[in-house]
């Protein structure tokens, strides 16, 4: 576990867990979309955990193993203690821990939104895939390109037969490149679906022509948004996408 707490910062802050993607480090991750500089700047800690070659020789988290993908074991409860033992060392609001990644990481980002929604308030899923959309390695590149086309519902009832009692659900953001052929771009539509059916069943996207991204027309000002546009994670301007993490934008999130 690598961690960032910027000088000074005082209890009762947020905490953000940072997934990088496959072939990643933790300090890759760091460098390219600059968590150090917001979190000095929006005053949150960070986490930022890194896979070993020995779980995985591309150093990918395993969003698509079972004992990895599950409540209370593998990847998911590693991830879920880091952030446990980050709100307990530094007196962080419990409140406000958030969970976000690329690709692998966001898929793995999505796996923890649906384990624990008890403990993260929210994340950022860029360029990954909906939960258990893949239970094997042999499955999971199917899912990654072209990607399964499941209904709402099917998508939802994962999600429900995955996720731990809580009084509460995440707040979510979507954002994936219209040019990633590792990833297809159609797991945009099918996370917004796996989550909208989850929240609110028979939610419908209304497309706004002029926008950057879509919005199911029940959750506007609701705690989910889907971005489309190609603007979004680090570097990634081939795959048509790009993430700019600006503190402005953490405000509606809670960070600030």
């Amino acid at each position: 576990m690598f961690r960032y707490v910027p000088p000074g910062l005082g209890e009762g802050r947020p905490v953000v867990v940072a997934l990088h993607g496959c072939t990643q480090s933790a300090a890759a991750y760091d460098d390219e979309p600059g968590w150090v500089a917001l979190a000095q700047q929006a005053g949150f800690s960070l986490v930022l955990p890194q896979q070993q070659s020995a779980n995985n020789a591309s150093k990918c988290f395993n969003w698509f193993e079972q004992a990895d993908t599950a409540r209370g074991s593998g990847e998911a409860l590693s991830i879920k203690q880091m952030a446990d033992r980050m709100v307990s060392d530094l007196g962080s609001d419990a409140e406000r821990v958030f969970v976000t990644g690329l690709s692998a990481g966001g898929s793995m980002a999505a796996v923890m939104l649906v384990t624990y929604p008890e403990v993260f308030a929210g994340g950022a899923v860029v360029a990954g895939l909906p939960y258990r959309c893949a239970t094997s390695l042999a499955q999971a590149f199917g899912c990654q390109n072209p990607g399964a086309d499941l209904s709402p519902r099917q998508w939802g009832d994962k999600v429900r037969a995955g996720a731990g009692s809580a009084g509460r659900w995440p707040k979510v953001s979507i954002g994936h490149g219209t040019a990633d052929y590792t990833v297809a771009y159609r797991n945009l539509t099918e996370l917004m679906e796996q989550w909208t059916d989850r929240s609110w069943r028979g939610s419908r996207p209304v497309w706004r022509p002029r926008a950057v991204h879509p919005r199911c027309e029940p959750l506007c000002g609701r705690p989910h948004r889907t971005l489309l546009g190609h603007r979004l994670a680090a570097r990634a301007t081939s795959l048509g996408v790009r993430v700019e993490v600006r503190a402005a934008r953490c405000r509606w999130r809670g960070l600030a």
